[in-house]
């Protein structure tokens, strides 16, 4: 027993000091889902690889395999419709990591991606420079003890207000630069439309939910969940899953294999970071008037509901807005959004904050953007950072046209 003791003690240490996980030659497929038996298969197979994108019958899913596992997956998927999209994983891991990152708050940009502590020493600057109109609120801790930050900027008492959550998913980190990049933009435009969409509303943001796992990517990069441990070797769960709504409704849109990506947790609200998201949300939902969740990658515009085909009670609203969004969005870089529900042009999904803030939350607009990768593919989650500033330019010019329509529609 002692003995057992003693191994599971190296395995704990080991754990908290490895070392970057490398992936020299781990391959990413896109494979075609053209028919309800292709679906099927790939399904039987989500525990066995990570799955970067899942896709529903007419789109494709993507899948990294690792070297050792590349015949086996080509043998299984030989049937199907696939190309390779990304040949060596390490690769953009090397190019991304050999950004220069700005060395001082004052430099602070969207040339590079930025850690945790990076942003958090940024904000802390932001809070000095704009004490009138910038609040700073810590959301609860994660499971490792890390704060997680929100902001509020607020240039008006009664504003209605929109809220921003990302990097709920660790590895997805465009998301929170962003999130950063908005905020700064809010801050600082000379666009007198952006000035005032920073006067007419409030704005409340967290760029990073998932604080442990965005900590952790810094050396498993294409980490996605949280760093609870719910079983012997494996960590975390999918906090995109995670919510009390629909959580593993009909035992679909998410996994019960605690070594799963998608796995839901053991019950909603396991996760402490999502429960303290969804109460820290509570305090301001009587003014929300749109909630905003942040994903990559895929192009998307996604509205309720991941859990069902049913639709939301205000779809025609929300897809005239998406719409407005979608076309925006096209105008500068020819980036092509998907427009619709979650269910219905991406997968199934249960417990997810966008069903979460629309049924519990009351929120009247709900919308998810799965932002670009790059604009014929090839990158996934490790979006280079020379694509930053494009991906906030366009997501800025969407969401212009989104409000617009809103307000025309009288949600503002």
């Amino acid at each position: 027993m002692r003995f057992v003791v003693l191994i599971f003690g190296i395995w704990l240490i080991s754990q908290s000091v490895a070392a970057k996980t490398r992936y020299d030659n781990y391959r990413v497929y896109s494979v075609n889902v053209e028919n309800a038996d292709h679906l099927s298969r790939l399904e039987s197979i989500q525990n066995k690889y990570d799955f970067w994108k899942s896709g529903t019958i007419g789109h494709q899913s993507d899948i990294m395999v690792a070297p050792h596992e590349v015949d086996e997956f080509e043998k299984f998927i030989e049937d199907m419709n696939s190309s390779l999209k990304v040949d060596n994983v390490q690769r953009l891991i090397d190019l991304e990591s050999n950004s220069t990152r700005e060395g001082t708050m004052e430099d602070f940009g969207w040339t590079s991606y930025h850690t945790h502590s990076e942003i958090y020493a940024w904000l802390d600057t932001l809070l000095l420079q704009y004490p009138t109109i910038l609040t700073n609120y810590y959301v609860g801790s994660s499971f490792e003890g890390r704060q997680i930050r929100a902001v509020r900027l607020s240039r008006k008492e009664g504003n209605p207000s929109i809220f921003i959550e990302a990097n709920i998913h660790a590895r997805e980190w465009i998301t929170s630069a962003t999130a950063t990049w908005l905020l700064n933009e809010l801050l600082t435009s000379t666009d007198p439309v952006v000035q005032v969409m920073s006067n007419e509303y409030d704005w409340i943001i967290v760029p990073i939910v998932n604080v442990d796992g965005f900590v952790h990517t810094q050396t498993q990069r294409t980490w996605r969940k949280t760093r609870q441990s719910h079983s012997l070797f494996c960590y975390g769960a999918d906090p995109n899953r995670n919510f009390d709504a629909h959580w593993l409704y009909n035992d679909e849109g998410a996994s019960k294999n605690p070594c799963s990506s998608s796995y839901a947790g053991p019950y909603p609200f396991s996760e402490p970071e999502i429960q303290a998201l969804s109460q820290f949300y509570l305090n301001f939902a009587p003014s929300v008037k749109m909630y905003l969740a942040f994903h990559s990658y895929g192009q998307y515009i996604l509205l309720p509901y991941g859990y069902t085909f049913v639709l939301p009670r205000n779809y025609h609203d929300m897809m005239s807005i998406g719409l407005k969004g979608q076309a925006a969005l096209r105008t500068r870089y020819g980036a092509d959004y998907i427009l619709g529900g979650i269910h219905s042009v991406m997968y199934t999904s249960t417990g997810s904050s966008l069903d979460w803030a629309f049924d519990v939350g009351n929120v009247p607009l709900a919308f998810a953007f799965e932002f670009r990768d790059v604009l014929n593919g090839g990158y996934g989650f490790i979006l280079p950072p020379d694509q930053i500033i494009p991906n906030c330019e366009e997501f800025m010019d969407g969401l212009k046209a989104m409000i617009a329509e809103a307000v025309r529609l009288n949600y503002f």
